[in-house]
């Protein structure tokens, strides 16, 4: 598959305008945790923290308040963090904007788009391992918001087609296969479902990537990408996005932090559940969780 790591690199096959038809990520021979997923927990952190906007209470709501509550659950890096804040933040989520099967409300309303996977989902599931490994207050939500990650997780698996889509829909569209966040999240964490093995996660994250990344104009002749989804399409972007924030895309990416001989890399090749599906192979039942 495009999606796969090398020796000394990580490459991502697009065929797109690049020369080599190759995006090509150079590392240290050892990829793991510690030497990717920091950067691009730091770029979303960081991309998100411009976005916040606060209500009156000073508090904020929704995915621009998680933004604030994950920076502030930086305590695991400093020592130092706003505890009120944050446990406001993680206490709304908790009692009063879950709205069932997986999905968090952008604060009190719910929105059809991708925040729960760019924002809400990696974020929440971060402060709360923050708050566990210092014995803090509200750590003990973490079991249930796990779960509720997983479930946002198998989702998100079977809304790529066989084609290596997924539906055009809500705000934040052209941060492109960054939509995908907590599914590569959650195959970073190892808390995939049962029913969704690394492969196939690795497969169908290959094929959105190919997918998004191949069309002319995609990127400019500087190797940056262009504002789109498939390519050059500034018409689809709300007035906060920029050249620097499409690059939430990267979230994607996750998975590089795992070791070579994960099952994520190692596993031979499976189709995702909705090519199999369209194949013509039973690919059981999907239930909701409460």
């Amino acid at each position: 598959g495009g999606f796969k790591q090398t020796k000394g690199q990580v490459k991502i096959k697009t065929g797109s305008a690049f020369g080599s038809g190759e995006v090509v990520f150079t590392g240290p021979q050892k990829v793991g945790t510690a030497n990717v997923v920091p950067f691009v927990v730091d770029a979303v952190n960081l991309t998100i923290a411009n976005d916040i906007k606060f209500a009156r209470d000073g508090y904020g709501s929704g995915e621009g308040h998680m933004g604030s509550v994950s920076i502030s659950a930086g305590t695991k890096f400093t020592g130092v963090c706003d505890l009120a804040r944050l446990l406001y933040g993680v206490n709304r989520f908790r009692n009063d904007w879950y709205k069932g099967d997986g999905w968090y409300g952008d604060g009190a309303d719910f929105h059809l788009d991708y925040y729960n996977s760019l924002v809400i989902h990696p974020m929440l599931t971060e402060t709360l391992q923050v708050l566990e490994k210092h014995h803090l207050a509200g750590a003990d939500f973490l079991p249930a918001q796990l779960e509720r990650h997983s479930r946002q997780a198998a989702q998100l698996e079977r809304m790529i087609s066989p084609e290596g889509t997924y539906p055009v829909t809500g705000r934040s569209i052209t941060y492109r296969f960054g939509s995908l966040h907590a599914l590569a999240d959650a195959a970073l964490m190892h808390i995939l479902p049962a029913n969704v093995s690394p492969a196939q996660v690795r497969c169908a994250l290959t094929a959105v990537i190919q997918r998004q990344l191949a069309l002319p104009h995609t990127f400019d002749d500087n190797g940056w990408l262009r504002i789109g989804y498939t390519s050059r399409q500034i018409h689809m972007a709300e007035e906060y996005i920029n050249t620097g924030s499409i690059y939430l895309c990267t979230a994607a990416f996750l998975p590089l932090g795992l070791p070579a001989d994960d099952p994520f890399w190692a596993a031979p090749p499976r189709d995702w559940t909705t090519k199999r599906a369209w194949n013509g192979q039973d690919v059981g039942t999907d239930h909701a969780i409460h």
